[in-house]
């Protein structure tokens, strides 16, 4: 039985806010990593940390795609909910 006061539906709409600033938070956090890097570049620092500061770009690239990838499934799931993902 579903819960009354259309509980799940108010429950699934935060969860969408919740997965769209998450995607939101990972963006950001990606366009700062890039400036970090052009800054580390410009300023000619040593090869080794552009190549980490690279490397935590990758990360929060791979971040940012599974955030999204989350948020398309539950959209998915929130048009069909009878639907497997």
């Amino acid at each position: 039985m579903a819960p009354s006061g259309g509980g799940f539906n108010a429950a699934h709409r935060n969860s969408i806010a919740e997965l769209e600033r998450h995607a939101a938070d990972a963006e950001r956090r990606v366009a700062c990593q890039k400036v970090i890097i052009e800054q580390l570049v410009r300023d000619r620092h040593s090869k080794r940390i552009i190549i980490d500061a690279q490397s935590i770009l990758n990360t929060l690239e791979h971040s940012l795609r599974l955030a999204k990838k989350h948020l398309e499934i539950e959209r998915k799931y929130r048009a069909d909910p009878g639907r497997e993902a």
